[in-house]
């Protein structure tokens, strides 16, 4: 039996395939600069907070309301396929972070899940409705934001 790696360009997370057996295994979450890792949920409260991983071609910023709802936006750049991905929209409020609901289309009702815990990551509830958001080689829910990729400031757009 053969081991085989796939990788698909810029995510975090890779599959290893025996036959029919797949399992997904977490990119590590820890950083070599410091170590460690944190609850980010703190210290995302009302405000804009931006992020960025320019390796990676990606960028995120929230805006948090006092209400709990916020306003996001997530853009990604494949650096390798020049694919793209983009979202954004207004978000509300969950126990885990924040949920868009998109309704654009009746036919699928899709939902973005923002979560927040030492990383910042994004959910579907399906591919179909990623697609909906991204080109082909590239993707959100791969994406993971830390603490250290966090901007100083944030650009007006």
């Amino acid at each position: 039996m053969v081991n085989v790696s796939k990788q698909r360009p810029g995510i975090s997370l890779y599959r290893k395939c025996d036959g029919e057996n797949a399992a997904v295994a977490p990119k590590d979450t820890t950083r070599p600069a410091t170590g460690e890792t944190g609850d980010m949920r703190s210290a995302m409260g009302v405000g804009r907070h931006c992020f960025a991983q320019e390796g990676e071609g990606a960028e995120f910023s929230l805006s948090v309301g006092s209400s709990g709802s916020a306003s996001f936006s997530v853009d990604v750049v494949n650096p390798r396929t020049k694919h793209l991905c983009s979202a954004k929209g207004t978000a509300a409020e969950t126990a885990r972070g924040w949920r868009y609901v998109d309704k654009s289309q009746p036919a699928e009702v899709c939902q973005i899940d923002i979560e927040i815990s030492d990383r910042i990551r994004f959910r579907f509830a399906n591919e179909s409705c990623e697609r909906r958001y991204c080109g082909a080689r590239a993707s959100i829910s791969s994406l993971e934001f830390s603490a250290q990729d966090k901007k100083e400031s944030c650009s007006r757009k």
